[in-house]
């Protein structure tokens, strides 16, 4: 602000000297002189420089020198809250959402390794998806030869058959079932298999113990001395 009340005044002054040249000019000569132009023609710090330009091509300066920017000011009590606005238009009803489950998958189409899936909807609507099939993969090499099996006793065959579940009954319910006898042959068959007998023995100490099992036959029978 002051700066302009600075430059009011300078032009207050330089219109008296315009009339001072003007008469001057009127005694010595015809044409009058008079300012063309005023401009800021430099800035350094805060000191402008104005040039003044006159119609007879002189020119003159003259510098400003503005005051430095003040401190700011405090910040201002902040105003009331305003009114609460009216409340508005109440919308319209929304419509009731209906609960869409999977009704049906089913394969429709198969095109080379691709097959085509249609998924139905309880609403009536369907989408599909696509899976794609590997192809065949390329034949394996032959295995080895396996090794000749070892021959396979009775007692054999009726454990493997118990381990695997297949059969649950006693010994001579296997070979009664499994193996053919005569009757001229089934007392002595009778006979051989109450012979036969499975050994299991246990050994125990405090640190570890071992236990082995087999299989005999009875071949001869001792009365039980008892003290």
């Amino acid at each position: 602000m002051r700066n302009v009340f600075k430059f009011l005044i300078l032009i207050i002054l330089i219109i008296p000297c315009m009339f001072t040249f003007s008469a001057c000019s009127l005694i010595e000569t015809s044409a009058p002189i008079s300012i063309e132009s005023i401009e800021k023609t430099g800035t350094e710090g805060l000191v402008d420089t104005y040039t003044i330009t006159y119609t007879d091509g002189t020119s003159t300066t003259f510098t400003i020198t503005n005051g430095e920017d003040g401190q700011d000011g405090v910040n201002g009590i902040d105003g009331t809250d305003g009114q609460d606005g009216e409340n508005g238009v109440d919308g319209t009803d929304g419509i009731n959402a209906v609960a869409v489950s999977v009704t049906g998958i089913e394969k429709t189409s198969t095109e080379g390794l691709v097959d085509t899936y249609t998924i139905t909807y309880s609403n009536g609507t369907t989408s599909t998806f696509t899976v794609t099939n590997g192809s065949n993969g390329a034949d394996g090499t032959d295995g080895i030869n396996g090794i000749d099996g070892e021959d396979a006793s009775i007692e054999d065959i009726y454990n493997a058959e118990i381990n695997s579940g297949e059969f649950s009954g006693t010994f001579l319910e296997f070979v009664q079932n499994y193996l053919s006898v005569s009757e001229d042959d089934s007392v002595a068959v009778s006979k051989a298999i109450l012979s036969a007998v499975s050994i299991y023995c246990n050994f125990t100490n405090p640190d570890q113990s071992y236990q082995t099992a087999g299989a005999g036959v009875i071949y001869q029978l001792k009365e039980a001395v008892f003290q």
